[in-house]
């Protein structure tokens, strides 16, 4: 289904954040998030939190979705488009601070 499609691609987001937030932070950038400002610094650990954030957002997704499978597929489509444009401000961050 198109929602379980979308647990593939934030999946994806979650590593393509984690690289697009290494390259800036390399290149000179801050993490702007206040939560993550601290683990951004051990890779390990970030990479644990992205693989734990696109678990739980299949998880909530998909018990939202035995309700009102619209919702849930509307959840999955925001925050898609939420990282993709996080990792897209990541990596004009990563080139503009070359």
């Amino acid at each position: 289904s198109l929602r379980r499609s979308m647990y593939l691609s934030f999946a994806a987001l979650q590593v393509m954040d984690f690289v697009s937030t290494n390259k800036a932070i390399a290149a000179g950038g801050i993490e702007a998030n206040p939560a993550m400002s601290g683990i951004v610094k051990n890779r390990g650990a970030f990479m644990a939190v992205k693989a734990g954030t696109a678990a739980v957002a299949a998880f909530v997704s998909e018990k939202l979705a035995r309700r009102h499978p619209r919702r849930a597929t509307i959840l999955m489509v925001a925050l898609n488009t939420a990282y993709a444009g996080i990792v897209a401000h990541n990596y004009r961050v990563a080139r503009s601070n070359r």
